[in-house]
């Protein structure tokens, strides 16, 4: 069965020119080519992105150079777990590597994706320890604490929209709702105890 043949091209300042890159793949027979605009953050490659969700097993991504693919060492292991997931191949033309031809060069870049991982691990369990250690709090700040429910529930009362309220604490509508729901229900567990009580 014959191999589908995928290129992409990520301009950079100090890469190889775009219209090189797109010469070369070009001439190797690759149909399509995903283009990214100058300057797109990982997070904004979109053409990347399309480009990874063609990939199947019958699929070869084909790159001038392997620092095409990602900006940093951390984004091209993420694209490399994503290509060998989808059981695709993959040609970087500088060094002629190519993983389907060589079984070496593939293990190479397993072990590359395996020891990213373990370092960002690492990291982020020796970081969670120091925060542990010093006494800090550990994981994503509450944007909503109970001292801000009068607050809105004033405005609640107002009408005040959910947009106005959102963007005045800071918070999506998702959060907001979520903490309105969870301080009713601590306000009503604690008239019913007050009526036992009473």
């Amino acid at each position: 069965m014959s191999q589908s043949l995928i290129g992409y091209v990520r301009p950079g300042a100090a890469g190889p020119d775009p219209d090189d890159q797109s010469t070369t793949l070009t001439r190797l027979g690759c149909d399509p080519i995903f283009i990214e605009k100058a300057g797109a953050t990982p997070s904004a490659s979109r053409q990347r992105g399309r480009a990874l969700r063609s990939l199947t097993a019958n699929t070869t991504l084909i790159v001038t150079h392997l620092d095409r693919l990602g900006q940093s060492l951390v984004d091209i292991a993420a694209v490399l777990q994503r290509l060998f997931e989808a059981g695709a191949a993959l040609h970087i033309v500088d060094g002629d590597i190519h993983t389907r031809r060589d079984p070496a060069a593939r293990r190479a870049l397993v072990a590359l994706v395996d020891s990213q991982r373990r370092l960002v691990s690492e990291r982020a369990r020796t970081g969670l320890a120091q925060r542990r250690a010093a006494g800090k709090r550990v994981g994503p700040p509450a944007r909503l604490q109970p001292e801000d429910w009068p607050e809105l529930k004033a405005m609640i009362a107002a009408k005040t929209s959910a947009a106005v309220m959102a963007a005045h604490f800071k918070v999506t509508r998702q959060t907001l709702w979520n903490f309105r729901q969870r301080m009713e229900a601590a306000e009503a567990d604690q008239s019913e105890a007050s009526s036992a009580n009473s």
